[in-house]
């Protein structure tokens, strides 16, 4: 029978001696990558009590907040608009339903879905590499899972996508993390089926491979490679009727996104390419440092393709690989986030050497790989425990003193802040004249500049009630405490209204067209 990861006979097992501490020492090792896990999900509880989040959380927490307001038919959830938004997917629509229910607020909401997504990564992640290596899967599950936390140079890429130790807590909730979970779980299932499963277990795949589709296109990229490498690589056993009904996965895929009603996602795919591509240069850049400690990997991995040529793990690298390097050279660089997969099948393949080299006690393989990673990354040690350290408990939240917004403002209000602030407010109450972040279906460079013209202190009244009236403003919320660039003088803005709210950090005044010296 054909394998994906090891295909090695399993090494004689040794006895246990009787020492009760050698009877524990064998218990931890049986039980690693159950015992990592948990240290994982502890800090990120602790993550999850300091309150922080930062960078796409705030949209995916508007997104929450207007679905579970309006599931049939929402608006833009940052701008007072009638346009879609490509974050409604299902896992988000899924998220607002149940804190709809369950009576949660969109942060409290998303936070306990990042809460599901980490135990679904986790358990999905064991899954996959149970399914992948007979022999040794305990010790290559755990040894996978160290490496994608840590083995990575720095300084390491920031985007939803990964999953490394310095980004992990803050994208648990992001729709790219559920997807994560998602394609191991679905390549887990296909390697079942491919195994002589029942082909009844083709049934979650119609399910996943939608969902992850329309849940995060990127990710979808890398499901999509993987079921193909294992077809291939199991060709053997890939009868007929597997591929027919992959086959109609697919087709049925195509389907519902076609009538997905949220969104156009052609018009996603074809039509608004440049927005998702325009930031993601960063992608491309400063490669082979970030990557350096896992290309040990590629060792392992060229002895599979000297004994198969058509190595479904083999594969599935040179599949995504060749998508990494077209996407770069066609521009679409934001679908580049696939390089964390394929430095995860280095890691992945490493993993299982390592864990082979264990169970052969090969003390001369484990020496050589430390050194390795010594020499290409001395800082290693370091940049893990500041990792570790920036979720321990005890951190101010970075969003408290805006919660007000939830109680003085109301849904479709307009708010006009700075454009950090703005990421955040939808979260919490109202919608915002601008943000920034990619914006598709609207036009977000006039937005931008009139919200920077705005604040500029030079800006006459004359202009900023012009601003006011474009944008239907109902709320100035001002930035007053802190030493960020954004900071504002209350005084420059009382003509336009009243001041209702203050707190050590923000003000808020209501916009009264009346009051201002124009309309005198």
């Amino acid at each position: 029978m054909e394998h994906v990861i090891a295909r090695s006979p399993a090494a004689a097992s040794t006895a246990t001696a009787g020492h009760p501490l050698n009877h524990r020492l064998e218990c931890i090792s049986r039980n690693r990558y159950a015992i990592l896990s948990a240290a994982v999900a502890l800090l990120m509880f602790f993550h999850v009590s300091n309150r922080v989040w930062k960078g796409d959380f705030w949209e995916h927490a508007a997104c929450v907040r207007e679905l579970a307001s309006r599931p049939l038919s929402p608006r833009h959830p940052m701008y007072l608009a009638d346009t879609p938004h490509a974050f409604y997917s299902p896992y988000l629509l899924s998220v607002a339903v149940v804190s709809r229910v369950a009576g949660l607020g969109p942060i409290a909401g998303l936070t306990a879905a990042g809460i599901m997504n980490l135990i679904l990564l986790l358990v999905s992640l064991r899954i996959f590499i149970g399914s992948c290596v007979e022999e040794e899967a305990e010790k290559t599950s755990f040894y996978t899972l160290l490496f994608i936390l840590f083995l990575w140079g720095p300084p390491p890429w920031f985007w939803s996508g990964f999953l490394h130790m310095d980004v992990l807590g803050y994208v648990l909730p992001y729709p790219s993390t559920f997807s994560a979970a998602l394609t191991f779980l679905s390549c887990a299932i296909y390697l079942r089926i491919l195994r002589g499963a029942r082909l009844t277990w083709f049934i979650p795949l119609y399910l996943t491979i939608p969902t992850v589709v329309l849940t995060h296109p990127t990710t979808a990229l890398v499901l999509c490679a993987g079921l193909l490498a294992f077809t291939i690589g199991f060709r053997k056993t890939a009868t007929r009727r597997i591929l027919l009904l992959l086959a109609g996965a697919f087709a049925y895929s195509l389907l519902v996104v076609r009538l997905y009603p949220y969104y156009s996602f052609m018009d996603l795919l074809l039509g608004k390419g440049q927005v998702f591509h325009g930031d993601a240069d960063d992608l491309y850049e400063s490669l082979l440092p970030r990557t350096l400690p896992a290309l040990i990997g590629i060792i392992p991995l060229l002895r599979r393709f000297r004994d198969d040529r058509l190595d479904p793990l083999v594969l599935f690298f040179a599949f995504l690989v060749g998508i990494y390097l077209c996407c770069g050279l066609s521009g679409s660089t934001g679908y580049g986030r696939v390089i964390f997969y394929i430095v995860l099948l280095l890691q992945m393949a490493l993993a299982t050497s390592v864990a082979r080299a264990e169970a052969h006690k090969k003390a001369g393989v484990a020496a050589l790989l430390l050194a390795y990673l010594y020499l290409t990354s001395p800082m290693l040690p370091m940049q893990g425990l500041r990792s570790v350290l920036q979720y321990m408990p005890g951190r101010g939240s970075n969003y408290s003193d805006l919660l007000f917004l939830s109680t003085r403002t109301k849904q479709d209000d307009v708010v006009l802040s700075d454009i950090e602030t703005s990421l955040m407010v939808p979260a919490l109450g109202g919608k915002v004249v601008a943000y920034d972040r990619p914006v598709y279906w609207v036009d977000n460079r006039a937005r931008k500049q009139d919200a920077a013209l705005f604040f500029d202190p030079a800006t006459g009244e004359e202009e900023r009630m012009r601003i006011l009236q474009k944008y239907g403003v109902d709320y100035i919320l001002l930035r007053t405490g802190g030493d960020s660039a954004a900071r504002a003088a209350p005084y420059l803005f009382f003509p336009f209204g009243d001041q209702v709210y203050r707190n050590q950090a923000y003000s808020l005044i209501r916009v009264d067209e009346g009051k201002s010296v124009l309309s005198r």
